[in-house]
This record gives C-alpha cells, sequence and structure tokens, in this order.
C-alpha cells in the first residue's frame, strides 16, 4: 500500500526533441527562404532594392552553414532546457527549519516508520469515521477568548474505507458552516447544516472512490463525475488520495518524498509534572516535492501506540503563513478506527463501496488522465487547531 504516483520529468526530452526537430529542418527552410526570394520580393511583398543582397541570399547554403545552423538551435535549446530545470529547482521545496536530522534522530525516525509500514502490511480492510475541521481567517476570523483558538468556518462528518492494496472511498456526509460566535465567553460558536447532494437516496457532499483501476472523483458544482484511469504499472496501491499516509505507509517512499522527524509530546500528570506522552507519536512531515508543496507546507501526524493507525492529522495548506494572519489548514480526527473486520467486509460488498460510484441521469463523465486532476477530492483550506 503505498500513497506515491511516480512523477515523470518531461522537460528534457522534449527540448532534445525539439532540438532534432528544428535542426532537422533547417536545410529545407533556409533553402525554402532563399528559392523565394529569387522573384526580388521581401517575404512582406516589397521590390526588394538591393541586388547584390538579394544575389547572396539566393546562393544555396553550404553544408558547413548548415551544420552550423544546427548547432546554433541544438545549444538555444540546450540553454532554454538548462533555464527551465533552474526554474524547477529554484521552485523546489528548501530543506525545512532543524534539517537534516542527527544520526540518532534520523534512525529513531527510520525505526518508527519501518514498524508503521509492518503494522501497515497486515491491513487488509480499515474504516473509520471522521472530523473536519477547516480553519480560514479569510471566511471566519474570530477566536475563542478562553484558549484563543480560531474558530472553525467550516466543520464536517464522514466515512473513510479501505481494502489492500489498492481500492478506497472517501466520502462526507454532514457538513456545518459557522453562523455566529457564542453571546457568552465559554460557550460554544453556533453552526448550520449546509444542504448535501442526493446520490440514490444518500446524502453526500464530497465523494472519491478508488477501484484500483480508476479513480472516481465527484464535482457537485458542475454535476461531473471526473473518471481517471490508473496506469498499469500504478496499479496495486492508492496512488491519489484525499488524504496522505492514510492508507498505508511504505518506509522508503515516505523519506523520499518528504522531510520527516519525531517531536515528542508532553503531558502533565497526576501531580503536575510534564511526562512524556507515550500513547502517541507525533510526526512532522515537509514535502520534497513541488506537487506535494502545491497542496500543503506541512503535515502534523498523530500515530496511536495502540494499533500505530493515524488518530488525527493537521494539514497546514500552502499559502500558511501566521506572520500574515493566515492560518489556513484542516484538521482531521479519525475515530471509531476498525481493522480487518468481517462484518465491514460484509457490509462493502452490500454497499458496492469500492466499484464505479452511480450517478444521476442528469450527470456526465468526464474522462481525465493521471495527473491532470489538482488534487484529490478534499480542498486544503483553513485551521489552527491546537492540541
Amino acid at each position: 500500500m503505498s500513497l506515491f504516483p511516480a512523477v515523470s520529468t518531461l522537460v528534457r526530452p522534449l527540448a532534445f526533441g525539439l532540438a532534432v526537430v528544428v535542426s532537422s529542418c533547417l536545410p529545407s527552410l533556409v533553402n525554402g527562404q532563399a528559392a523565394g526570394l529569387q522573384s526580388g520580393y521581401k517575404a512582406n511583398g516589397q521590390q526588394e532594392t538591393n541586388p547584390q543582397d538579394s544575389k547572396m541570399r539566393q546562393r544555396p547554403m553550404s553544408p558547413e552553414e548548415i551544420e552550423a545552423y544546427r548547432q546554433t538551435a541544438a545549444a538555444a535549446n540546450q540553454r532554454e532546457a538548462a533555464a527551465q530545470q533552474a526554474q524547477a529547482r529554484a521552485a523546489a521545496p528548501q530543506l525545512p527549519e532543524g534539517f537534516p536530522l542527527a544520526a540518532e534522530d534520523s534512525k529513531y525516525v527510520a525505526d518508527l516508520l519501518d514498524y508503521w509500514q509492518r503494522v501497515s502490511d497486515q491491513v487488509n480492510l480499515y474504516k473509520c469515521n471522521f472530523r473536519r475541521y477547516s480553519y480560514d481567517t479569510g471566511e471566519v476570523n474570530l477566536r475563542d477568548p478562553r484558549t484563543n483558538q480560531l474558530w472553525a468556518h467550516q466543520q464536517a462528518a464522514g466515512v473513510i474505507r479501505f481494502a489492500a492494496p489498492d481500492r478506497a472511498r472517501f466520502e462526507t456526509t454532514n457538513v456545518f458552516k459557522f453562523t455566529k460566535a457564542p453571546a457568552t465567553p465559554g460557550d460554544e460558536a453556533e453552526y448550520s447544516p449546509i444542504e448535501g447532494n442526493t446520490i440514490w437516496g444518500r446524502d453526500i457532499h464530497e465523494c472519491w472512490v478508488s477501484t484500483g483501476k480508476s479513480i472516481f472523483d465527484f464535482d457537485f458544482e458542475t454535476k461531473s463525475m471526473y473518471e481517471t484511469a490508473i496506469p498499469p504499472e500504478m496499479q496495486g496501491n492508492v496512488a491519489q488520495s484525499p488524504l496522505p499516509f492514510l492508507f498505508g505507509a511504505k518506509k522508503d517512499d515516505i523519506l523520499n518524498r518528504y522531510w520527516v522527524r519525531h517531536v515528542p509530546k508532553y503531558i502533565p500528570d497526576a501531580k503536575g509534572n510534564k511526562v512524556l506522552n507515550e500513547d502517541e507519536y507525533w510526526l512532522e512531515v515537509y514535502p520534497k516535492r513541488i506537487g506535494d508543496a502545491r497542496m500543503y507546507s506541512k503535515v502534523e501526524l498523530i500515530l496511536s501506540a495502540k494499533d500505530f493507525m493515524p488518530v488525527a492529522m493537521h494539514m497546514y495548506s500552502a499559502n500558511y503563513n501566521p506572520s500574515k494572519n493566515n492560518f489556513s489548514s484542516q484538521y482531521f480526527l479519525f475515530e471509531n478506527r476498525k481493522v480487518n473486520s468481517q462484518l465491514d467486509k460484509f457490509q462493502d460488498k452490500i454497499l458496492n463501496s469500492f466499484v464505479k460510484p452511480n450517478m444521476p441521469l442528469t450527470w456526465r463523465t468526464v474522462k481525465r488522465q493521471l495527473g491532470q486532476e489538482q488534487s484529490a477530492a478534499v480542498p486544503v483550506q483553513g485551521q489552527d487547531k491546537q492540541r
């Protein structure tokens, strides 16, 4: 089970192919230009005024001149490709503060990820409920006076299902929006439900399904269902997912794709002294790849020490910047986690959880290639969740 799609870089082969095509066409282009000028007219249709210049242009190019043109075109394309690669390197995420880790810390992270992978390999079926808190100061810029925590502008609830190695489903069934801050400090803010979309008797706001061979993503605004075929070489794992890390963990893939560190968390004991929280493992994850960095700048992942499954995830948006009062992020809580339940296996079969979803007759299906979709079903919007 892996969440990490292969990424192909097309700049260099495209630039090389362009250089070959241009250089191979130069002789015919140049000779054709000379033939066109034999009539004594310029390209704009005016009379040629310099007979000597016209006579020189009518002269066929020598092999040496043709080769010089070829080399010039190839060099120009190589410079362009190098400039594009330099620009890509400049846009790539930079090494976060605190990295690289000390050797001891690096080994501890590797051991954690290794154990997490071994536990994940034993998961054949997974189901959980989730709650999502979306925070965005552009939507709601009010805080709880007791805790200074930003009020969520949206709350959602839903269900996540997974069947090894590559079938998964993510859907929200209840979504609420912020309507009013509490009148009295200490009370809860008011939220009102957002009407969903009824699909064959089910109220749904977001839906994303992987059948193993295709990914189906609902767009309720345009009444479209996007169908993205998974190439054969990428089948066998959940290549695209609304949430990273949720459907399995491969140590090498994670370390190749992210900078990871363990952050010890301390809690007060009965006497008020701070002691290490041994019930959870907290990981800070920073994307190394541009594609991931466009979706989130950092992910805080909390693993349960009991079953080594994620219990919470805090996804900071790409433009998260507290110094500019931008606390855009999302916080997920994963509850009622069930692993390898035979009852859930039976329910998934009855509900057709991992097959192509049905859609209303008035909707349309839009087929896409893997990579055309900007992200999976969950848009990363704000949160400043404090724990």
